[in-house]
């Protein structure tokens, strides 16, 4: 028996993830706490994982702990040494390597840590070896060691890092801090990895704070848990790779930028070509209202169309590994952008003016003026909400091998 036991895991990427970094078979095992216990007890496992809620529970029905899983009170790996069940934590490392690859210290900072489960013990004990001037462990049931989240806006939090399951899937539109209330925020970090960016991050990231979902702690932990297991070293290079193959399975490129700037033709080309599932806003759109968006425009105004366009964001906020081309005005509701940043890269397709081309299909750029005038009114828009822009000033497929060469793996 070898992979994660836990529940829920229908949002896990662990199998992924290990069985990229070794050519073993990984499982995954949604238990209820009855069954951890019995298997456990009988040692019925070689090596395994251990996630949410089992972290600190397991501990009871094991022979031994390393000494970071005794100081940390929190297992989150463990193996069956010749019928010794032995428990590790690997969360310590893998949220130190993420620190590190992001070049994040937390040296004299004031860190407030949401949760107080098994993870939470892991990222107090890293923040702690970082020198953090205060940490303060924030639970809705506070107590002498804790503080309650009405507390928070009272302190001068610098770091701000989740370690609770709010806003993982499926319900990715939960959110757990105002970040409004904290006047001081310089980072905010949350280990949950599934969306890519949390509420909490996209939130993090329109208030141009430094924001860092969990995915890289979730690989390197796993490094860190092989290597507990087989007893072996892995580079650090590795982690990276393993990061970028996930996001190369799981994450959407959406693409964004003026009418007629190419992001239609581009999302079917790269539909077409690297396996990506596609979704056209604007069809999507037509359908649902079962006209043209111009003649809709026409009966029923700008705001009605941008009313079902939201609703419709809102609807595929959740799907992953899927081009989507939006519409030129999508980035005039920053909740549209919030959405599709869960799981998106923002890419910008940023064409020259006069080489757009004039249509009567567009409603909203009929002729050059118009054209000109929002050119004006949405370029600075666009760039602040993309991650990476390309300029299609040249042939598609040019286009297409800029993005394969930077993106597509």
């Amino acid at each position: 028996m070898r992979g994660l036991i836990g529940h829920p895991l229908g949002h896990s990427y662990s199998k992924i993830i290990h069985e990229q970094f070794i050519n073993k078979e990984y499982k995954l095992y949604d238990i209820d706490e009855n069954k951890m216990i019995e298997v456990l007890s009988n040692k019925e496992i070689d090596k395994v994982n251990v996630t949410i809620p089992y972290k600190i529970k397991v501990i009871n029905y094991l022979d031994e702990l390393t000494d970071i899983a005794k100081k940390l009170n929190s297992v989150n790996c463990i193996k069956n040494k010749n019928g010794i069940l032995i428990g590790h934590n690997s969360d310590y490392d893998g949220f130190l390597w993420m620190l590190k690859n992001n070049c994040i210290n937390l040296n004299n900072k004031v860190v407030a840590i949401l949760g107080s489960g098994g993870a939470s013990k892991s990222v107090y004990h890293a923040a702690k070896s970082h020198n953090a001037k205060e940490i303060y462990i924030v639970s809705r049931n506070s107590d002498d060691n804790k503080v309650s989240y009405d507390d928070l806006k009272k302190l001068n939090i610098q770091c701000l890092i989740n370690t609770t399951p709010v806003g993982m899937y499926p319900n990715i539109d939960e959110n757990i801090v105002d970040l409004n209330t904290l006047k001081n925020l310089e980072i905010v970090i949350d280990i949950v990895y599934n969306p890519f960016n949390t509420q909490l991050i996209v939130n993090a990231k329109e208030k141009g704070i430094k924001a860092i979902g969990g995915i890289e702690m979730l690989v390197a932990q796993a490094k860190s848990a092989i290597e507990f297991f087989d007893e072996v070293e892995i580079d650090d290079c590795k982690v990276n790779e393993v990061v970028n193959y996930i996001k190369s399975l799981k994450q959407n490129l959406v693409l964004i930028g003026m009418p007629s700037s190419g992001k239609t033709s581009i999302g079917k080309l790269i539909s077409e070509k690297y396996d990506y599932k596609l979704i056209d806003i604007d069809e999507l759109i037509e359908d649902r209202i079962n006209m043209k968006i111009k003649d809709y425009f026409s009966l029923f105004g700008e705001d009605s169309f941008r009313k079902i366009e939201s609703d419709i964001i809102k609807e595929i906020q959740k799907v992953t590994h899927h081009v989507i081309s939006c519409g030129g005005g999508v980035i005039k509701n920053s909740e549209n952008m919030k959405f599709l940043r869960k799981n998106g890269l923002i890419i910008m397709i940023d064409r020259d003016i006069d080489k757009m081309v004039i249509s009567n299909e567009r409603p909203l750029s009929k002729n050059i003026n118009d054209l000109k005038k929002l050119y004006i009114e949405r370029y600075d828009l666009y760039k602040k909400y993309s991650d990476i822009t390309f300029e299609n000033n040249d042939s598609i497929e040019n286009l297409l091998e800029k993005i394969k060469r930077e993106i597509i793996l």
